[in-house]
């Protein structure tokens, strides 16, 4: 399977007129209190897939995921964001939630955005995000236990 690559998410992002706050710098190995946000995609026909952080309820930043070749996403895609030490300027991180939003093949606006998922954070976690459903069901994102 071909790797994601999160600059052509980033460009994605810009060109469905969705504005990140910060940039994300994603690096190879996480350091001890680098922040990791993992998302298993088990929807079907997903091609893109956004987030919003935000911290104490407001919003921090945004970024997301899509495959460079225009593929689906898959339980199997590589759908991690490495947050490196900084990046929350040393906040409290027991506020932090994030939400998504699906796009489908072709979309240029999101399918649906779930309610935000509380992820109780901490400098150096690791959290995974289970994403689920469809458009005619809806979508649905739960934490998973670490």
């Amino acid at each position: 399977m071909k790797k994601l690559l999160f600059a052509a998410a980033a460009a994605l992002v810009l060109a469905t007129g969705l504005s990140a706050c910060q940039t994300v710098v994603v690096q190879e190995s996480a350091g001890e209190e680098d922040l990791t946000l993992r998302v298993v995609c088990q929807s079907p026909e997903v091609y893109q897939l956004y987030y919003t952080l935000y911290l104490d309820g407001e919003e921090y930043c945004q970024g997301g995921w899509g495959d460079i070749d225009g593929a689906p996403l898959t339980a199997q895609s590589d759908l991690t964001a490495l947050f490196p030490q900084g990046y929350f300027e040393g906040r409290d991180l027991s506020g932090l939630a994030v939400d998504f939003s699906p796009y489908g093949e072709g979309d240029t606006r999101e399918m649906a955005t779930t309610p935000p998922v509380e992820l109780h954070a901490r400098y150096g976690g690791s959290y995974t995000i289970l994403f689920t459903g469809d458009a005619e069901q809806g979508f649905a994102a739960q934490a998973q236990e670490e």
